[in-house]
């Protein structure tokens, strides 16, 4: 009975041991960080940035800051639904620049297009060309009309 007890903590000593080596300690946060809990949710949100919203019909990424606003509002809408597990695991997804992670991709997004949600006086709108030709024509039209009516009131003497 001796020898087995001896036996058994000789065989499990290196077990109990390494659990208390300083070593064991310093590896641990590493091994959390490979640790990675995905939902569905994050995968689609994932497959979408990394598919559809950094890259261009060629396959080309596209650099933040030639990202439109349409297309970030679009993005950013999908990343405010996220349940905050899901928004842990896509912040520390690595996006297309080395070092950055999409956490900061999007907050450098929010920095360039944020403010022209609230404010209106940044958004400026351009008429197309058929819509000023169409415009102008209107008022010509309208002008000529309104200087004609004075031209034949001026003939029949109804003003001076």
């Amino acid at each position: 009975m001796l020898k087995t007890l001896l036996a058994t903590l000789i065989l499990f000593s290196p077990c109990v041991a390494g659990s208390f080596n300083s070593d064991f300690n310093k590896e641990s946060p590493n091994l959390l960080e490979k640790i990675e809990i995905k939902s569905v949710e994050s995968d689609d949100f994932l497959t979408y940035w990394r598919e559809d919203f950094r890259k261009d019909e060629q396959g080309d990424i596209i650099p933040i800051c030639n990202i439109k606003y349409q297309e970030y509002s679009v993005m950013y809408s999908r990343y405010v639904t996220l349940s905050n597990e899901d928004k842990i695991v896509v912040d520390a997804t690595p996006d297309y620049e080395e070092g950055y992670t999409i956490k900061d991709s999007i907050k450098e997004l929010v920095r360039l297009h944020g403010s022209k949600r609230n404010s209106t006086n940044e958004e400026r709108r351009t008429l197309d060309q058929s819509s000023t030709i169409t415009i102008i024509v209107v008022i010509a039209v309208f002008g000529m009309s309104v200087i004609c009516i004075f031209f034949v009131m001026k003939n029949t003497n109804l003003i001076q």
